[in-house]
Protein backbone atom coordinates (compact mmCIF):
# COMPACT_ATOMS: atom_id res chain seq x y z
CA UNK A 1 0.00 0.00 0.00
CA UNK A 2 1.29 3.42 -0.95
CA UNK A 3 1.76 5.68 2.05
CA UNK A 4 1.64 9.48 1.95
CA UNK A 5 5.28 9.54 3.08
CA UNK A 6 6.39 7.25 0.24
CA UNK A 7 4.51 9.26 -2.39
CA UNK A 8 6.02 12.47 -1.05
CA UNK A 9 9.50 10.97 -1.20
CA UNK A 10 9.04 9.81 -4.78
CA UNK A 11 7.78 13.23 -5.85
CA UNK A 12 10.76 14.93 -4.18
CA UNK A 13 13.12 12.91 -6.39
CA UNK A 14 11.70 14.54 -9.51
CA UNK A 15 10.95 18.04 -8.14
CA UNK A 16 13.56 18.69 -5.50
CA UNK A 17 12.60 22.27 -4.64
CA UNK A 18 8.89 21.56 -4.21
CA UNK A 19 6.53 22.07 -1.33
CA UNK A 20 4.53 18.84 -1.31
CA UNK A 21 1.37 18.10 0.61
CA UNK A 22 -0.33 14.72 0.49
CA UNK A 23 -3.97 14.29 1.42
CA UNK A 24 -5.36 10.81 2.05
CA UNK A 25 -9.03 9.90 1.68
CA UNK A 26 -10.41 6.36 1.72
CA UNK A 27 -7.13 4.82 0.59
CA UNK A 28 -6.68 7.29 -2.28
CA UNK A 29 -3.96 9.93 -2.27
CA UNK A 30 -4.01 13.44 -3.68
CA UNK A 31 -0.72 15.32 -4.00
CA UNK A 32 -0.37 19.09 -4.07
CA UNK A 33 2.99 20.03 -5.57
CA UNK A 34 4.04 23.68 -5.48
CA UNK A 35 7.31 24.57 -7.21
CA UNK A 36 8.67 27.42 -9.25
CA UNK A 37 10.19 24.75 -11.51
CA UNK A 38 6.73 24.73 -13.11
CA UNK A 39 6.98 28.39 -14.15
CA UNK A 40 6.36 28.79 -17.86
CA UNK A 41 5.12 25.22 -18.27
CA UNK A 42 1.67 24.31 -19.50
CA UNK A 43 -0.40 22.18 -17.10
CA UNK A 44 -0.28 19.23 -19.49
CA UNK A 45 3.54 19.34 -19.45
CA UNK A 46 3.61 19.55 -15.66
CA UNK A 47 1.33 16.55 -15.39
CA UNK A 48 3.35 14.62 -17.94
CA UNK A 49 6.57 15.26 -16.02
CA UNK A 50 5.08 14.15 -12.70
CA UNK A 51 3.16 11.12 -13.98
CA UNK A 52 6.02 9.87 -16.14
CA UNK A 53 8.15 9.75 -13.02
CA UNK A 54 5.44 8.14 -10.88
CA UNK A 55 4.85 5.43 -13.49
CA UNK A 56 8.56 4.60 -13.54
CA UNK A 57 9.12 4.78 -9.78
CA UNK A 58 6.06 2.98 -8.45
CA UNK A 59 4.49 -0.40 -9.17
CA UNK A 60 1.06 -0.31 -10.86
CA UNK A 61 -0.82 -1.18 -7.66
CA UNK A 62 0.66 1.89 -5.95
CA UNK A 63 0.15 4.21 -8.93
CA UNK A 64 -3.53 3.26 -8.92
CA UNK A 65 -3.79 4.70 -5.39
CA UNK A 66 -2.84 8.20 -6.60
CA UNK A 67 -6.10 9.95 -7.42
CA UNK A 68 -4.66 13.25 -8.63
CA UNK A 69 -1.60 15.48 -8.52
CA UNK A 70 -2.21 19.23 -8.44
CA UNK A 71 0.73 21.25 -9.76
CA UNK A 72 1.32 24.97 -9.39
CA UNK A 73 3.97 27.61 -8.94
CA UNK A 74 4.21 29.54 -5.67
CA UNK A 75 2.57 32.56 -7.31
CA UNK A 76 -0.32 30.47 -8.67
CA UNK A 77 -0.84 28.90 -5.23
CA UNK A 78 -0.82 32.34 -3.63
CA UNK A 79 -3.43 33.61 -6.11
CA UNK A 80 -5.61 30.55 -5.53
CA UNK A 81 -5.65 31.22 -1.78
CA UNK A 82 -6.59 34.90 -2.26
Amino acid sequence: MLTPERLKGVLFTVIKSAEITIEADSGRLVAIVVSDEFAGMEEVDRQAQVWEHLLKALPPEEVSQVEFVFTSTHEEAKQARA
